[in-house]
């Protein structure tokens, strides 16, 4: 069975009988099912296990559907979907599938239902669904139980290619730190590792979950992030570094270096220091050597602590030797006394004991994995005291770490006999040095279509061959399979040019150095069909990116290609640009091709329009002609009209708009607050930027959280951040919602300036620019306040707009904008 509905019947037939309602986060993910959070309610309900015969219901919002929602297709053996849109009750959705044919009567309704429910479900959704339970069943209040230990008998767990992934994630964190002892340079301060540290987590992950530089005195803080403060020679430095790999599983390593001096040797160090550090390195060893099946977590805490205790370093030792990791950085099980859980094998967590002092600190942190007769881990790097950048550890005062992703140099050396073949059909095996690594294979991998293709040259194949199709989900399964196949021949099939949005870029990520043979890329051969220039289109492809990046790609060129995930892919995005269109543009002005099964004996192109969408198979590419039809939007410079806005009137205009994105200066990768979105006129200008970054119409990230207290507003925002074509993570009021979002990198305030402020500041990351925009005499007061505390500079702008007065023209002045820029100190 596939792994997700196998794990969703794991849990209906494992927990109690009361109904379960899971809400969106890692719950839902280890199901297969990846939902934005945001206020809306979405959530999988299952019904108690009276009603065997009835099926899990996930309840999505209409917005929701699409690219936005990730739903594995074969959850829908087992599970039904149900969308919602706005002005809808989802929560009598969910009542009616929990108490379906529940009556009002006194002798079903005395006794309270018993509903569980995930720690993810908010208290505002528990609220209405008390409510509505209610209102509309006669049930007097529910009994809500947290279902948290049931799930996390589930989490805690790991299958295989759960432990896969998280293999490969520790490879990756390895590679990074390999790369530290470069970077530790006296001179150099904690945020300029920090930015180094961030680049190279980033070659190596999906995205970056935290950074930990403690230089001297700050690694005594065993949650300091990173500072100002300069590196010195014989400074200790804990380096606790962390990111998000594919797939969702997380990274999580520790390891202690010190700053070298001239000499280079360790005689700068703190003698006192190197004798206590030379203890935790016993005690971490000790938790490692306790850690098997049968131990309970409390036991391998007692291990580590013992060790520090009986050198006098027990008092130093402050917080729990281990927690779980997974799709989420901290979860079940937590190594800590009292927690006499029992380990089992499969199941993952750190073991990362650590001593605090004001003078110093240091941490050894691994992430290990019960085994059937110990225990695995998946760092190492080596757990000793490594000397930063000298003459000895191969750099100099002006060397900085050369990023090289993945640098695995085990797995490399192991795929070193790999190749991928790039394929549309059997014919393009028939190149003489394709038959012969085929010939010469002991295994060959791909797609089943790819494989079937193997008949055409059959002959060549030795008997002894294995050919195997891809593993699914494929990612977290490829460490397993690299582990297998080491020192064989391996050959892999993939379609085309396995370079462009291919295969060789994944396996390229988890350390396979094979040699690629590419056949002409899809996109090649659209445009010789069409006769389009290659050059000149840009390509979306819709198994990464967000399907508004087609808009964007259509503002940069009128003619662009999307690679489709299926046959249902044209009827998606003919509905897209349906809605993209203007007043002034006929949707059927849009055309439509979709090049199906190109390069083979099946190829077929079918043509159609917004308004009547080509029909196409699953393998197909799609060209969209806007030539005649352009969207009203066509620049990415910022300023765009007022026009191309929906507005109430709350919307920052056009010149002022222009002069605060150039005050806010987005950079590649960074995360705006927009506080007071109105319209969201400025995250949506921000995305806008962010989208001319290299690669970003491939897969645009959601870098921009706009804040805005108005339901109708917030609605509004969305149809913005749709028809101008950018991703945008919409959130209710500032500062209560502030802890759903990530720490930013730069701040806007719009609106709600002395509510919001202190928080969004505290948030702000070190070095982080904040922007706020005032109009009324009391904000531009408090805006002089904060410079006078925080620093910064103010600005006032003064704009007129040309006004018809009569037969004359004359220039009416707006409101002057006062602003104040800062940048957050590291020290503030």
């Amino acid at each position: 069975m596939h792994v997700y509905p196998d794990r969703l019947h794991r849990i209906q037939h494992t927990r109690s009988t009361q109904p379960l309602i899971i809400a969106g986060g890692p719950e839902l993910e280890y199901l297969g099912i990846g939902l934005s959070t945001h206020e809306r309610f979405s959530a999988l309900v299952i019904p108690d296990s009276n009603h065997p015969h009835r099926k899990p219901l996930l309840i999505v919002p209409t917005v929701d559907l699409g690219s936005a929602t990730t739903i594995d297709p074969a959850l829908s053996e087992v599970a039904d979907v149900r969308s919602w849109k706005d002005g809808e009750d989802p929560y009598a959705i969910a009542i009616g599938h929990l108490v379906a044919g529940a009556h009002a009567q006194a002798a079903e309704t005395d006794t309270p239902l018993d509903i569980a429910v995930s720690s993810s479900l908010t208290a505002d959704h528990i609220v209405a669904l008390t409510t509505g339970i209610q209102q509309l069943t006669g049930y007097s209040a529910p009994q809500w139980v947290l279902a948290t230990h049931t799930l996390a008998e589930m989490f805690m767990v790991k299958d295989a290619s759960e432990l896969g992934a998280l293999r490969a994630a520790g490879q990756a964190i390895d590679a990074v730190h390999a790369h530290v002892p470069a970077l530790l340079i006296a001179g150099r301060t904690e945020a300029e590792v920090a930015a180094e540290l961030e680049k190279l987590i980033l070659a190596e992950h999906d995205s970056v979950d935290f950074i930990i530089v403690g230089s001297g005195p700050n690694g005594g803080n065993p949650h300091h992030s990173f500072s100002d403060r300069v590196l010195q020679a014989g400074d200790p430095v804990v380096i606790d570094i962390g990111g998000t790999f594919a797939g969702g599983y997380h990274s999580d390593c520790t390891r202690t270096y010190y700053v070298a001096g001239d000499s280079g040797v360790d005689s700068c160090v703190d003698p006192e220091f190197l004798a206590a550090y030379a203890v935790l390195e016993r005690a971490q060893a000790a938790a490692r050597a306790i850690v098997r099946p049968g131990v309970t977590a409390a036991q391998v805490d007692a291990a580590a602590r013992q060790v520090l205790t009986e050198a006098g370093l027990g008092e130093y030792f402050t917080h729990r030797t281990g927690h779980g990791i997974g799709l989420s950085t901290h979860e079940e099980p937590f190594i800590i006394a009292g927690n006499d859980l029992v380990l089992r094998e499969g199941m993952t967590f750190s073991i990362e004991p650590g001593f605090y002092t004001d003078r110093w600190g240091a941490r050894i942190e691994d992430i290990a994995c019960v085994t059937a007769d110990g225990c695995d881990t998946f760092n190492n790097q080596p757990r000793s005291l490594v000397p930063g950048n000298d003459k000895h550890s191969g750099g100099d005062s002006s060397t900085k770490a050369t990023i090289v992703p993945n640098a695995h140099t085990e797995a490399s050396a192991a795929s070193a006999s790999w190749a991928i073949v790039g394929v549309h059909d059997g014919r393009d095996l028939d190149a003489a040095h394709i038959r012969t690594l085929l010939g010469q294979a002991t295994v060959v991998l791909g797609g089943q279509r790819q494989l079937d293709m193997l008949s055409h040259v059959a002959d060549e194949l030795s008997d002894a061959v294995v050919t195997q199709p891809w593993p699914s989900p494929l990612v977290p399964a490829l460490p397993e399979l690299i582990d297998r196949y080491r020192g064989q021949q391996v050959v892999v099939l993939a379609s085309g040019d396995p370079n462009y949005h291919g295969i060789a870029s994944t396996l390229r990520r988890h350390g396979v150095d094979a040699h690629v043979h590419p056949a002409p890329s899809s996109a090649s051969l659209a445009c010789s069909e069409l006769g389009w220039a290659l050059d000149s289109t840009p390509v979306v492809s819709l198994m990464s990116a967000d399907i508004n990046s087609i808009g964007l790609a259509i503002e940069q060129s009128p003619r662009v290609l999307v690679l489709g995930r299926d046959s249902s892919t044209p009827a998606t995005v003919a509905s897209y640009l349906h809605h993209l269109s203007s007043d002034s543009i006929d949707p059927a002005n849009i055309t439509i091709t979709a090049l199906s099964n190109l390069g083979t004996p099946q190829r077929a192109i079918t043509r159609g329009d917004a308004t009547a969408p080509p029909v196409a198979d699953n393998l197909h590419i799609l060209a969209i002609d806007t030539t005649t039809a352009r969207p009203a939007t066509s620049t990415l410079t910022p300023g765009l009209p007022d026009e191309a806005f929906e507005s109430d009137g709350q919307l920052t205009k056009q010149d002022i708009r222009a002069i605060t994105l150039g005050a806010l200066a987005p950079q590649p990768g960074e995360t705006l607050w927009d506080v007071g979105g109105g319209s969201g006129s400025i995250a949506i200008e921000w995305q806008r930027a962010q989208s001319r970054n290299p690669g970003a119409l491939r897969g645009l990230k959601q870098r921009a959280w706009c804040f805005e207290s108005n339901a109708e507003r917030r609605a509004r925002i969305e149809r913005n951040a749709a028809h101008l074509g950018v991703p945008l993570s919409i959130l209710g009021t500032a500062p209560d919602c502030f802890c759903d979002a990530p720490d930013p990198d730069v701040i806007f305030i719009g609106g709600g300036l002395e509510a919001s402020f202190e928080q969004a500041w505290l948030r702000l990351k070190p070095g982080g620019r904040i922007v706020i925009n005032a109009v009324t005499v009391q904000s531009e007061q408090h805006l002089f306040a904060l410079q006078a505390r925080y620093g910064g500079s103010m600005h006032r702008f003064e704009v007129s707009n040309e006004k018809q007065i009569g037969s004359f023209t004359a220039l009416k002045p707006a409101l002057p904008i006062t602003q104040w820029r800062a940048t957050k100190n590291i020290s503030s």
